[in-house]
């Protein structure tokens, strides 16, 4: 996130660390199956779908599926419930 390291606007620092709240609540929301898949993508040096597949124990396929599903469910509660997790 390069725009968190060079904003000097302490409103640009607070709509970030806003949208970063949002999207890990997101994450945290997901099944434990999808959570772990999209962990392993982003934050790992697990990478490719083989990767995680063989960490998972599953189909490289299925770890496919499952990060295509992860985004979905996390993209329809950003997006449709905005709001949702600052109360």
């Amino acid at each position: 996130m390069p725009r968190l390291v060079e904003a000097a606007d302490p409103a640009l620092l607070l709509e970030d660390h806003a949208a970063r709240d949002r999207v890990w609540h997101a994450v945290e929301q997901l099944s434990e199956p999808l959570r772990v898949v999209t962990l392993l993508r982003y934050f790992t040096g697990v990478k490719t779908y083989e990767q995680i597949g063989a960490v998972c124990g599953i189909p490289a396929g299925a770890a496919w599926l499952m990060w295509l599903d992860a985004g979905r469910v996390s993209r329809l509660r950003l997006f449709h419930e905005p709001h949702a997790h600052a109360a």
